[in-house]
């Protein structure tokens, strides 16, 4: 189902998504979801999601894009970004714009400093598997 992204060499909107359907995860199942699961929680057809996937439909509406955005929590610029190709980092910029306003800043340096614990704890973990 890969293909070769944009002419920019960025990947493209079906690869955006296909990463998107690698990653999460149903809570429910811990599997990754399907289009199905996908298309009765957006209310868009499974058909069209499969097209957008396999690259058959490359220009979604915004109001696609949104739903698709809301569901797997990325902000929709995820889907358009040329080097935020981080999922993670996409969900929590979204968490971030949803907390409640007037949160006190150092409850907002708290939780990035444990992303950057958790970030640098998985980098670790990774460097100790290669290293085996």
């Amino acid at each position: 189902m890969a293909r070769s992204g944009t002419s920019s060499g960025s990947p493209s909107f079906s690869e955006r998504l296909e990463r998107l359907f690698a990653q999460r995860r149903n809570p429910r199942t811990n599997a990754p979801y399907t289009p199905d699961e996908v298309a009765r929680a957006t209310n868009l057809s499974a058909g069209y999601i499969r097209y957008l996937l396999s690259g058959a439909r490359d220009n979604p509406t915004l109001a696609t894009i949104r739903q698709l955005a809301c569901f797997f929590q990325v902000d929709p610029n995820y889907f358009f970004g040329a080097d935020e190709d981080d999922p993670d980092l996409e969900t929590i910029t979204w968490a971030a714009r949803r907390l409640p306003p007037g949160l006190p800043r150092a409850a907002l340096r708290e939780i990035v400093e444990q992303v950057v614990r958790l970030e640098a704890d998985r980098q670790q973990g990774t460097a100790e598997g290669s290293a085996k």
